[in-house]
């Protein structure tokens, strides 16, 4: 997945720097003179390009302020132009809406002290901002990269707790699933009895029958029994008569 973000952050770098458009010459109007200057078109936003020279002009130490529609470093040493102190300036103008976003970046450089080689100034100039397509390339891969890392970590976040709630949910199956396990054995050890119960039953059965067969005889001793019992106890009756 991180390999896959790597390689998004290049595409996204290669394809920005693609579609730049060359540097190209102009002129800029600062107070009561004209200035000469470059201006290149780069299709990205114009708020984030305008984050990414506010990161440059940071890199380079440089305190800014507002002059004339310009961001202007004045009076300033940048180092990456000539080691003189010199008033910079930049302006980014956003264009477009949506999917068809463009940025115009305006770079120029004024210089008081006679001694320098304005033609290496303006040199210096025009690679700043050449220089500038790629960082600002690179500044917005970074800018999506975290974007997408952040994205990445929520996606993990959620997939992690998905496997976390699947396997509490096989948890809970496997659970169920050992309860029907324990009374499928119990169901056994039911039946075991239930036949076992069936069988007593059937002996006793058995043994109904087969006392049922005697129960005649036992019958007719017991009113044989009875006839002879009676007899016997007329037989003490009688005598208790005589001998009172």
């Amino acid at each position: 997945m991180t390999k896959r973000i790597l390689s998004l952050a290049a595409a996204i770098m290669l394809m920005v720097g693609a579609k730049a458009q060359s540097v190209q010459e102009t002129t800029i109007k600062i107070g009561d003179f004209t200035a000469p200057a470059y201006t290149v078109t780069l299709e990205q936003d114009g708020d984030l390009v305008k984050d990414a020279m506010k990161a440059r002009l940071k890199e380079a130490k440089l305190k800014t302020k507002n002059a004339d529609g310009y961001v202007a470093c004045l009076d300033q040493v940048f180092a990456d132009i000539v080691a003189k102190p010199i008033n910079f300036y930049t302006k980014v103008e956003g264009q477009g809406k949506k999917d068809n976003k463009t940025a115009i970046v305006t770079v120029a450089a004024i210089c008081t002290d006679l001694t320098v080689d304005q033609t290496s100034l303006t040199n210096n100039v025009r690679n700043f901002l050449q220089s500038f397509i790629s960082y600002s390339a690179k500044y917005e891969a970074a800018e999506k990269l975290e974007d997408a890392q952040k994205a990445l970590k929520k996606a993990e976040k959620a997939y992690n707790s998905a496997v976390s709630d699947k396997e509490g949910l096989e948890k809970d199956i496997q659970k169920s699933q050992d309860k029907i396990n324990s009374k499928k054995n119990d169901i056994e050890g039911y039946n075991e009895k239930i036949k076992k119960c069936q069988e007593d039953i059937k002996a006793y059965e058995a043994d109904i029958q087969k006392y049922s067969g005697k129960r005649s005889d036992y019958e007719k001793k017991v009113s044989e029994t009875e006839q002879v019992m009676k007899q016997a106890q007329a037989e003490v009756e009688k005598y208790q008569r005589l001998a009172q």
